[in-house]
């Protein structure tokens, strides 16, 4: 998936629906987090808030949003409470 860290900033608390096995699952966007930044690349990560059961490995997967539409993100499951599982995805693009 091609995203840009202007378009990562705006999606904070915005619904994803991801298809792991077909039927959708509902995951929420946490946090937009700036990794590094020179004159020639940016790199960033996104974090999803899923549910806590099931646990999905890590993998790319379809995920849908309603103005960016349906992409594939490579996700890892990073942390995990009663309330559910964090999963992040990390981009780079050109400035």
């Amino acid at each position: 998936m091609s995203l840009t860290w202007s378009e990562a900033r705006g999606l904070v608390g915005s619904a994803f629906e991801f298809f792991p096995e077909g039927a959708p699952v509902h995951a929420v966007v946490t946090s937009a987090t700036m990794r590094s930044q020179s004159r020639d690349l940016v790199q960033f990560a996104i974090t999803f808030r899923g549910p806590a059961q099931p646990a999905y490995p890590q993998g790319t997967y379809a995920f849908e949003h309603p103005t960016l539409g349906r992409r594939d993100i490579f996700i890892t499951p990073v942390a995990r409470d009663a309330a559910g599982i964090d999963y992040e995805a990390c981009f780079s693009h050109a400035p």
